[in-house]
């Protein structure tokens, strides 16, 4: 019978010659304990305490054998430690144990970062207007609503004059009968730059000392349809003979834009055309007195919710607009105006000046309303604006009457690019950039009131791109044209 024996706890197997080891020589576990008879079990002693027990060494030079088992040891099991005694209970007493308790709860704590709140200070006076610093602009604070009295007054003959003051309403003056009166409303810039504002009343008055006119009439030639381009075309020819100083295609050019209408109650082309007098005047010309009447004819013909009402032009309006055209082409130099002061906000006093402001209230694009604005703020000085007399009616603009170089790549989005490249395939490896910069420079820059210079160095297309451009723009004039 083989007395070896298998440790429980490394699985170390002891050999014969080992058996009398009571503990492991490896882990020093305790020896397994064979499993013996009922009766053997009862009548064997207890065994000692394994502190008391003396450990087994093994013998010298024997070196312990390693299992091959694949059996991983589980870990060591250990015995709970018992739980701790309970704390002794204090003694309590009588008059404690009969109290209540209490439900009160406890008030937060402050938090240590939040400023404290302080009554809010009372709102400052405000200072009553002074009187005018200078004799070009009116002080005055942003939150302030200013009240403009923008009056015009015509005529026995048809002559108008527009003029823009301080103050409410008046009656007209003797002699002479009130045809239209409304009020708008808008924001004025206080200066050329920032945010600056100012909330202005205006109040419209027309009188006159003669008759009232026909009422304009839609007298087209050139449609007004998107797709043709009319209204587009009719304004860049205008602007176009403005700058090369051709007084008569200029007088046509707004007389046909002015004939553009849907009907009496939507003006389109006299709306554009009053809308376009004051940057042409500020970008090719002089901001001469007379675009004062044409501001007074935009506001007139832009109702609004709380002011419905609106002007109905005559013929005899049109004619004076025609009248400003033919001046702004006939000036014979460009504005040339000093820097607008900085760091203060005021309203100009001079009646050119506020109403280029108005023009600028009323947008537009975004290059054109800032050069209006640095213009209404520069410094001029107060001038009574003239009487404006109207202009003979011109005849009409046929398409043969045209200023070929009236027609350029700001129309129907750059239609004429694709129709120069249509006539002409020598221009279909030019860039639409190319183009574009050789048009404006060569056609549509020209400015009489300017200092000649010497010409660059022309593209070697220049002329293929002069004849497809005469092209195409007698084609676009051709497809607007209602005869």
């Amino acid at each position: 019978m083989s007395s070896s024996w298998t440790c429980n706890q490394c699985t170390y197997v002891h050999s014969d010659a080992e058996a009398q080891f009571l503990c492991c020589a490896i882990c020093s576990a305790e020896r397994p304990k064979a499993i013996a008879p009922a009766s053997a079990q009862a009548a064997a002693p207890a065994p000692a305490p394994a502190a008391a027990r003396p450990r087994a060494k093994p013998p010298v030079g024997a070196k312990p054998r390693v299992s091959l088992s694949l059996q991983r040891p589980g870990p060591a099991t250990t015995r709970p430690a018992p739980p701790p005694p309970p704390a002794p209970t204090p003694p309590v007493d009588e008059a404690d144990a009969a109290a209540p308790p209490t439900t009160a709860k406890k008030k937060p704590l402050a938090p240590l970062f939040l400023p404290k709140k302080r009554p809010a200070p009372p709102p400052k006076a405000r200072a009553p207007l002074k009187a005018p610093r200078t004799a070009a602009a009116w002080p005055i604070q942003s939150q302030r609503t200013v009240a403009l009295r923008f009056s015009m007054a015509r005529d026995g003959e048809g002559r108008v004059r527009a003029s823009i003051e301080r103050g409410g309403p008046q009656a007209p003056a003797a002699g002479r009968r009130r045809v239209f009166e409304a009020e708008r409303t808008c924001k004025l810039a206080l200066a050329h730059e920032g945010k600056a504002a100012c909330d202005v009343k205006i109040h419209l008055t027309l009188d006159t000392a003669g008759e009232d006119g026909a009422a304009w009439r839609d007298r087209r030639t050139y449609t007004g349809a998107r797709a043709a381009g009319g209204l587009g075309l009719l304004q860049s020819h205008l602007q176009k003979c403005v700058r090369r100083g051709n007084v008569d295609l200029a007088v046509r050019s707004a007389h046909e834009l002015a004939g553009i209408t849907f009907g009496p109650t939507d003006p389109a082309g006299i709306k554009m055309l009053v809308r376009r007098l004051p940057v042409i005047a500020v970008e090719d010309s002089a901001a001469l007195p007379c675009i004062v009447p044409a501001v007074w004819y935009m506001m007139a013909l832009s109702p609004t919710e709380k002011s419905p009402a609106t002007y109905k032009p005559t013929a005899q309006d049109v004619l004076v607009l025609c009248a400003c055209a033919a001046q702004l082409a006939a000036h014979g130099s460009r504005d040339r105006f000093p820097p607008p002061r900085k760091g203060r906000n005021e309203l100009p006093t001079d009646g050119v000046n506020l109403a280029l402001l108005i023009r600028a209230a009323y947008g537009g694009m975004k290059g054109d309303v800032a050069m209006l604005r640095e213009r209404a703020h520069a410094a001029a000085p107060d001038e009574t604006s003239p009487w404006l007399a109207p202009v003979a009616a011109p005849p009409a603009l046929r398409p043969g009457d045209w200023l070929l170089e009236g027609v350029d790549f700001h129309q129907k989005g750059g239609e004429i690019l694709g129709r120069m490249r249509a006539k002409d395939m020598a221009l279909q490896f030019v860039s639409d950039e190319d183009l574009k910069k050789w048009i404006w420079h060569t056609r549509s820059k020209c400015n009489r009131r300017d200092a000649p210079r010497e010409p660059s160095a022309p593209p070697p297309w220049a002329d293929a791109a002069a004849r497809a451009a005469d092209a195409a723009a007698r084609d676009m004039i051709a497809g607007a044209w209602r005869g």
